[in-house]
């Protein structure tokens, strides 16, 4: 019997989930990620540590654990040197100074060569590297550092083994052209190339667990399996069940919202909405639209967690009531627009969530369409449990909409450690669309107002330009 644990570093939540052979999750904890109380813009690494050993000692006690496979964000990395973590891990939501990124936008590759547009804060992880580097020069100097991606930090710290991997590294990085499967020109032109570890597989194992307070709790045996960017492991997940032929797209939710078409055109993809192009396990470019997704559903539903329904979306169509993006300062494909409510607030905590229903599903039906056509939608992840969102797609798509009730992130990154029956595990179901009087009208005036902002931001940057103030991307 084979049994994987599995860590899912987030941006948002730390997860561990024990994964049965054929798919089952046989155990699940989880804890907020939060960033370092004694250094801002940091990760709180000895944090997630705590609660990953806690896991796995409660897990081993259960189960016996025959793998350990880690996934993650793709805007973080690791310095290592001989003692460990050289630097602390930044936080991609740390604020990098406006020089640093001025002269960062001068020397990072074209969208055409990496397939990667530029985003703000910390969100290109080469924006990370040139920052670390400016504001603390050793570190282009020193030798012997080792740089890990996120995913792959987590198994260095269990097996002592250090890789890369692709699916983490062509992740809107910077550092990795799609096209050429080979390291960006900036990566080669910083040395950073040589600086992170060997480029491995996903699946590749390590070994047997090197960690010594890990093996003190009886998991010496315990595999360590090198991992992958965690959307990129959902996307795994639903291609080994042969669920993405040609039109249809996965719709990976969490705190992003990150909408990949595998079978989409590259020429499709517009930098300016946040679209590029991911890279699958097996190091394919993939097609992908993304926002802040999670996030910004809870900025509109509010802290009351309230399911909505159709009556209360029903009257947020009825009174006008509408949100506008954006509402999360991370790209986006309205990276200049400021979210802003229009005609009647909300009147309680069950409109306010109807409200943010509506405007998910209107900018995922607005992803969708940026990447082009598509006729059949696969949703995982959070949403899958709201009660609108999945109708709502279906309706203002016309797509054949299914949900996944496993969870493919990590159903994916224990199939990276045993091959087994993924189209069982996600037990796809089909949604019906929402019949929600007023919807498709709703959405033109949606799709107006937001076209309208667009217009009013081009000229605003225009005016800027022959001003000669700031861009955006020095801001």
């Amino acid at each position: 019997m084979t049994v994987s644990a599995v860590f899912d570093a987030g941006k948002t939540r730390l997860k561990f989930r024990v994964i049965a052979e054929d798919g089952r999750c046989l155990f699940a904890d989880s804890t907020p990620s939060r960033t370092a109380s004694s250094l801002a813009g940091v990760i709180d690494t000895a944090r997630a540590e705590e609660f990953l050993f806690h896991a796995l000692r409660t897990a081993g006690s259960r189960f016996p654990l025959t793998h350990f496979v880690p996934v993650g964000h793709g805007a973080a990395a690791a310095w290592l040197n001989a003692d460990g973590l050289a630097v602390p891990v930044m936080d991609y939501e740390a604020e990098i100074p406006s020089a640093i990124r001025a002269r960062y936008e001068a020397e990072r590759p074209p969208f055409a060569e990496t397939c990667s547009p530029s985003l703000p804060l910390g969100l290109n992880l080469g924006r990370q590297l040139f920052c670390a580097e400016t504001l603390q020069p050793r570190l282009a100097d020193e030798s012997g550092l080792v740089l890990l991606p996120w995913p792959q930090y987590w198994a260095w710290r269990l097996s002592g083994i250090a890789a890369s991997e692709v699916s983490s590294l062509g992740c809107h990085t910077d550092l990795w052209s799609p096209g050429l499967a080979a390291w960006s020109s900036l990566a080669q032109a910083r040395g950073w190339h040589e600086r992170f570890a060997q480029v491995t597989a996903a699946n590749a194992v390590f070994g047997t667990m090197q960690n010594a307070a890990m093996r003190a709790a009886g998991l010496g045996d315990c595999q360590i399996v090198c991992g992958a960017h965690d959307s990129n492991a959902a996307l795994f997940a639903i291609q080994s069940a042969g669920l993405l032929g040609a039109g249809a797209c996965l719709i990976s939710t969490g705190t992003w919202t990150v909408t990949m078409a595998p079978g989409a055109e590259l020429g499709h993809l517009d930098p300016g909405r946040d679209c590029l192009a991911n890279v699958s396990v097996s190091g394919a470019p993939v097609p992908t639209c993304r926002f802040m997704g999670g996030a910004e559903y809870a900025a509109i539903a509010g802290t009351v967690d309230v399911a909505p329904d159709a009556a209360a979306c029903t009257e947020c169509i009825r009174s006008g009531s509408m949100t506008l993006p954006a509402y999360a300062n991370a790209g986006g494909p309205f990276p200049s627009h400021r979210g802003c409510l229009v005609g009647a607030p909300p009147r309680d905590a069950k409109e306010s969530a109807a409200l943010a229903s509506l405007y998910y599903a209107l900018m995922v039906a607005y992803e969708i369409a940026l990447l082009g056509p598509c006729k059949t939608v696969v949703l995982e992840g959070a949403m899958t449990k709201n009660p609108l969102v999945p109708g709502l797609i279906a309706a203002l798509t016309g797509a054949s909409v299914y949900l996944c009730a496993g969870e493919a992130v990590s159903i994916g990154a224990a199939r990276l450690a045993v091959p087994f029956d993924t189209a069982a595990a996600l037990a796809l179901t089909a949604v019906a669309p929402l019949a929600i009087p007023g919807l498709t009208e709703y959405a033109a005036r949606w799709r107006s107002a937001v076209a309208a902002r667009d217009a009013e931001a081009a000229e605003i940057a225009d005016r800027r330009l022959m001003e000669g103030g700031a861009g955006y991307a020095e801001k």
